[in-house]
């Protein structure tokens, strides 16, 4: 993902659930989506630095497949599934205090 302007790239997400690793621009948010070790990182405008980590990860198949393991662990904290359980921690939180 080379756009500097992603603020939540649904195209990364789509990809890291398909279990594939991914290469994303170091700026803005999306650099979280390859905070699990499931990706690279290249700095923005830096081509020369993109092509390398995508050619790193097609040729390298044992880094491959653990960032592809690691990509799926890492979106399953994007599922609407544990969004809500975490959303409801929150809430009963909050209740609790105001109960009081």
């Amino acid at each position: 993902m080379p756009a500097e302007a992603e603020l939540q790239s649904i195209v990364t997400m789509e990809a890291i659930a398909s279990g594939l690793p991914a290469v994303v621009v170091n700026k803005g948010a999306v650099h979280e989506l390859v905070s699990n070790n499931n990706g690279l990182l290249f700095e923005p405008g830096n081509s020369k630095e993109l092509a390398e980590n995508i050619v790193k990860i097609l040729t390298d198949k044992k880094l491959k497949s653990l960032m592809s393991k690691n990509s799926l662990d890492l979106v399953k904290k994007h599922t609407m599934d544990y969004v809500c359980k975490e959303y409801e921690k929150v809430y009963e939180k909050v209740l609790r205090k105001y109960q009081r």
